[in-house]
């Protein structure tokens, strides 16, 4: 009896050992979701997968020229399904290393980087980021004056503001078309990442050089303005300089021949002295003498301006049936003088499809700008 409760004892125990041993291996649930990675998992695929997201975040930070080579890292477990690989590496640009430490965490099952931080304080010096803030105010130097100013650095300071971010300021000489200038700049670059954060500007001496190009340079463009608009032999009659800081306003008085009527106008041209461009130029009519002082030439002058707009725009429609529709004429017109200038009101002969017609139109003459600025056909 002793001797069979033992043999049962022992037969038992094997299968215990085995239950217990399955209970042991059996999966704890947990938060996590089903992963079909982990067991197989080498640390060779955990440390590939975190230097190929280290390179390709260094590349799209640096650009896709760099040379990205790393050292030995160091691999540990930091929970059940992260892996955190550990090391160092460089990068080679243009003869240049820039030395680095990086830190992944890899989740195992499913063999995915969570995130890969790169820090790059160990490759900062001070030269590298007057480098990068050099090279920004030499891009928008060029961007804002022109692409042949000369930038040369003379005085540079250097400032750690934080452990991140370090200021650099100066001065320089600018000089473009025999014109010169010195401006005061401020950088602030991330150390850690070498990029620009902020960048400001101001002139301490305006760029120097005589006026009188300005002058040829806001005549020729009222010349070509006039000309875009259908006038021609343009002749400047007089020229009026205002100086203020950083600016110079040409305006005066010319005439120009248009429709066989001899047209004056008043002109105006604001140029940045600064930057050494013309930043715009517009001119206005003088309708009293554009008149020729008399009403009815003033009217002849606004019907043939009127019979051109109609012109334009009865070629413009269509009815659908009746086919293309030309302007022929105006029968009867009458002028209603309005705070702006004129508005002309009538009959217009047309043919359509072939076929004889009249409609009402209407006319908006603008006196300030000496043209229409409103036409209308419409049904009588």
């Amino acid at each position: 009896m002793n001797h069979s409760r033992r043999t049962t004892r022992t037969l038992l125990l094997p299968v215990m050992a085995f239950v217990a041993t399955t209970a042991a291996c059996a999966p704890i649930k947990d938060d996590y979701p089903d992963y079909s990675g982990g067991a197989d998992y080498d640390n060779d695929l955990t440390i590939d997968l975190c230097q190929d997201a280290v390179v390709d975040k260094i590349k799209r930070q640096r650009g896709y020229s760099a040379d990205v080579q790393f050292g030995t890292p160091d691999i540990y477990q930091a929970s059940k399904k992260i892996d955190t690989v550990e090391g160092k590496g460089t990068i080679r640009e243009s003869r240049r290393y820039t030395h680095f430490d990086y830190s992944c965490d890899v989740n195992i099952r499913s063999d995915r980087v969570l995130h890969a931080d790169i820090d790059y304080r160990h490759s900062t010096t001070p030269q590298r980021l007057v480098r990068i803030c050099h090279d920004s105010v030499r891009e928008r130097a060029q961007n804002e004056i022109g692409p042949r100013a000369q930038v040369t650095f003379q005085k540079t300071q250097t400032k750690p503001l934080s452990s991140r971010t370090t200021k650099i300021s100066g001065e320089y000489d600018i000089s473009h078309n025999n014109r010169t200038g010195k401006m005061r700049y401020s950088c602030k670059v991330d150390t850690k990442h070498h990029r620009l954060d902020s960048l400001t500007t101001r002139w301490i001496e305006p760029l120097s050089g005589p006026a009188i190009n300005y002058a040829e340079r806001c005549h020729q463009a009222v010349t070509k303005k006039v000309e875009r608009n259908g006038g021609r032999k343009v002749n400047i009659r007089s020229t009026q300089r205002t100086r203020s800081k950083n600016k110079l306003d040409i305006s005066g008085k010319a005439t120009f021949k248009q429709d066989k009527q001899k047209k004056h106008i008043e002109y105006a041209c604001h140029i940045n002295t600064r930057k050494g461009r013309l930043e715009s130029v517009n001119y206005r009519f003088k309708p009293d003498q554009n008149s020729g002082g008399t009403g009815a030439t003033n009217n002849r002058h606004i019907e043939s301006l009127c019979k051109n707009a109609l012109a334009r725009h009865a070629h413009s429609l269509y009815e659908p049936g009746e086919g293309n529709i030309f302007f022929q004429g105006i029968k009867s017109a009458k002028y209603t003088k309005t705070k702006t200038g004129m508005l002309v009101k009538g009959k217009v002969s047309l043919r359509v499809a072939g076929i004889p017609q009249q409609r009402a139109f209407t006319c908006n003459y603008s006196r300030a700008a000496d043209k229409i600025i409103g036409v209308n056909i419409t049904y009588p």
